[in-house]
């Protein structure tokens, strides 16, 4: 994709110097195992949330409705 984008530069007359990425599918994987050792041990600590969560009625029935509902439902929906 970097490349893509270089070459589309190139023809817009945009100078710039191209650097190959010199990462790794690995080097991204022991930065995110990382990262994520990281913020549990600094969280480790912290006390659990207790969230409060409504209780929503479950959909027991549905309505058919017709193709010309579903057009204005979301033809008023892109207003």
């Amino acid at each position: 994709m970097k490349r893509l984008w270089h070459a589309l530069s190139g023809v817009l007359g945009e100078n710039s110097s191209y650097e190959p990425c010199i990462h790794t599918a690995e080097d991204f994987a022991i930065f995110f195992m990382d990262k994520v050792d990281s913020v549990c041990a600094s969280t480790a600590a912290t006390p659990v949330y207790n969230v409060l969560y409504k209780v929503m009625p479950m959909l027991t029935t549905c309505t058919n409705v017709t193709i010309d509902e579903v057009q204005k439902l979301m033809g008023s929906a892109a207003e």
